[in-house]
């Protein structure tokens, strides 16, 4: 595994390691290598592999395949969440070293976890701890149909035959119930029949989601050769971010670069 909480100064000041960032290492170094040939290193392939086997040896259950999102310096887990996030890049990585290295073993890998991801999502998250609490109710989040078109792209990187077009069709549909008030604003939350939901929650809008959202319907629309999609795509879920809208308010007015969070007036 690798270190990622360091100082400027490159020293390690906190030894926990973090799955996003492990398994988004992992990811990178076999996708320089994959796709970049001044990249095209051995070394740099084994520090993917050995990164990749730290993963498969301490981060996933062997049981339910959930992974855990906190590990200590050797792998004992600190935290789990009630998502599927964790398991999303998981995937990755297994998936792009498996395609670096030809090893069976990393595609199985990459194609079981998606299964099991495909599973939770046609099951509304059972499997995944999440309590069912006498308030909840039944929202639909960018975040899946974003995660869901990101893995099929990398799968289908590693496997061109791999078919999952009713899972794609799927998340551009719930993708698309996010393009709200005539398709002014990217909602991150609303209803799961696509409505947009009152109280705090229902007006969040993540431009950082919006525009992953809108890479992954573009990579797809490009493909297919769905010209309604891409303009969608770069229309409402990339260039409609950047505009701050009459009612809207930004969150972190001090950061430098796009705002992480919005809120739409009501």
């Amino acid at each position: 595994g690798f270190f990622n909480c360091l100082s400027k100064d490159g020293k390690v000041y906190d030894e926990i390691k973090h799955v996003w960032l492990q398994a988004r290492q992992v990811w990178m170094y076999a996708r320089l290598y994959n796709d970049v040939e001044r990249f095209r290193d051995e070394d740099l392939l084994q520090e993917a592999v050995r990164g990749a086997e730290f993963l498969m040896q301490n981060v996933r259950d062997p049981n339910t395949y959930k992974c855990s999102l906190v590990v200590t310096r050797d792998g004992k887990a600190i935290k789990i969440q009630r998502s599927l996030f964790s398991e999303c890049f998981y995937l990755m990585a297994m998936s792009e070293v498996g395609r670096a290295t030809g090893v069976e073993k990393y595609k199985k890998e990459a194609i079981t976890m998606m299964e099991k991801i495909t599973g939770w999502i046609q099951s509304h998250g059972e499997g995944l701890g999440i309590e069912k609490l006498p308030g909840h109710r039944p929202i639909s989040s960018l975040a899946i149909p974003m995660m869901t078109l990101c893995v099929i792209e990398q799968l289908k990187t590693m496997d061109p035959s791999l078919n999952y077009d009713d899972l794609t069709d799927w998340a551009i549909k719930d993708a698309m119930k996010h393009v709200q008030r005539e398709g002014t604003v990217i909602l991150e939350t609303t209803t799961n029949d696509g409505k947009e939901m009152g109280g705090s929650a229902g007006r969040l809008m993540l431009p950082g989601h919006s525009i992953e959202a809108g890479w992954f319907l573009l990579r797809h629309a490009t493909r297919s050769g769905d010209q309604a999609l891409k303009q969608t795509a770069i229309q409402s879920f990339m260039e409609r971010p950047f505009v701050l809208l009459p009612g809207c308010r930004r969150l972190e007015p001090r950061t430098v670069g796009v705002g992480h969070e919005a809120l739409v007036g009501p």
